[in-house]
């Protein structure tokens, strides 16, 4: 009898550490999760539904900044270079039309790197300097645009709308005490900061750092079906033996902490070198910073977490410095997969035609994604892909969860 309890008190340390475990910190719950998810690793095959861009004249994209599934079931596909709106099929991606916004006008804008839903029927695109978020309708017409800061150090990174919840990443690089920062606005401006760090970069030192471009190329935080923020705090957590997510409620108070057991990726000097050059457009870009005595400080480390998805079911998927790398033949990217309770699901491996540090992926509802190709390098600053990258988007079908 005392073997078979001592079995099973082992067994529900071991279930208890695979599920998560429930502690509280400074009164925040915190939910630690093992390695090893409660379930098996999942594969979902990816079925080509269609494609465009490539080799097409059709579509001839100088840079594909966004693609998104509106409520009208058309796609959206942004490209910020041109100052074109392609609306498309999300049947066989065939065209629909094309709104052009380039210009000062109402509903235009010089240049938008970002795009996103607003409201039922409103496409929002957001103008990094001076930061602005300009909406229009489906067709168009213009709507009230959102003023995010008179504050003409403010530049905007990334932003997203979801149950009436406004939020954008930005830095506010001043010359003294510049901050980077995730947080919630109205359409009359900021109404308080989830997260907020002291840049590091300096002019009078001549220095660029790195980190301090954490909230403007990743997009590590994302709205979840109630308005929740979940968000992976600043780079330093790199080399903690886990990741965290934190979870603010729709008025900033923090309610609990995600944290699952990880390594984090430590760069090569060829790796480091690849960053720089990614972020100057190569080595040109290099060497004009070279010229201007300004140095450039990269970071040990990647960011453990670059991008975080809420998907329809309320799951939370996680994609990580490791995501893309290591893995088997036809894998695309790996996701770890929480439940919106914070507990380490498992681990889900898309198998497709792409390649997973090189393209970025779009979720498009339930059962679709697409993958762009080539645009990795305007995500990081480059002004448009090289000619040997050209861009395309690939419509695959998945099984939903």
């Amino acid at each position: 009898m005392k073997q078979l309890t001592l079995i099973l008190v082992i067994l529900s340390l071991a279930i208890s550490a695979i599920a998560g475990q429930e502690i509280t910190e400074h009164g925040v719950l915190c939910i630690d999760n093992a390695t090893t998810p409660e379930q098996a690793i999942e594969t979902l095959d990816l079925r080509e539904l269609w494609r465009i861009g490539g080799n097409d004249e059709e579509f001839i994209f100088r840079s594909i900044d966004k693609v998104l599934l509106a409520n009208d079931n058309n796609l959206y596909i942004l490209d910020g270079l041109s100052g074109i709106i392609y609306v498309n099929s999300p049947e066989d991606g065939s065209a629909i039309r094309q709104m052009n916004i380039s210009g000062e006008g109402p509903g235009e804008l010089a240049f938008s790197n970002n795009m996103f839903l607003m409201e039922e029927d409103e496409i929002a695109l957001l103008r990094p300097h001076p930061a602005k978020i300009v909406c229009i309708d489906y067709q168009g017409v213009p709507r009230e645009s959102v003023d995010l800061s008179g504050d003409m150090f403010f530049t905007a990174g990334t932003a997203q709308w979801r149950n009436n919840t406004l939020v954008v990443s930005g830095t506010s690089a001043e010359v003294v005490n510049g901050q980077t920062f995730v947080a919630r606005f109205n359409r009359y401006g900021e109404e308080f900061r989830y997260e907020s760090y002291q840049t590091r970069s300096s002019m009078p030192k001549r220095q660029m750092v790195e980190e301090d471009d954490y909230f403007i190329i990743y997009k590590p935080w994302t709205i979840g079906q109630g308005g929740e923020l979940y968000l992976a705090p600043y780079w330093s957590l790199a080399n903690s033996n886990f990741y965290q997510i934190n979870v603010y409620d729709q008025q900033g108070k923090l309610q609990k902490l995600i944290r699952k057991e990880f390594d984090s990726y430590k760069r090569s000097g060829r790796d480091k070198k690849n960053v720089a050059k990614q972020k100057f457009c190569g080595d040109e870009g290099l060497r004009r910073l070279s010229d201007r005595d300004i140095e450039f400080l990269v970071e040990d480390f990647d960011p453990d977490i670059t991008n975080i998805y809420t998907r329809p079911n309320g799951n939370i998927w996680v994609q990580t410095s490791q995501s893309a790398r290591s893995q088997k033949l036809g894998t695309l990217l790996s996701y770890d997969v929480f439940s919106p309770q914070g507990h380490f699901l498992r681990q889900v491996d898309l198998h497709g035609f792409g390649d997973g540090q090189k393209d970025i992926i779009y979720f498009l509802g339930e059962d679709r994604l697409v993958v762009v190709k080539g645009q990795m390098e305007a995500k990081f600053g480059c002004s448009m892909a090289s000619e040997a990258d050209i861009l395309e988007i690939i419509c695959y079908e998945m099984q939903p969860e």
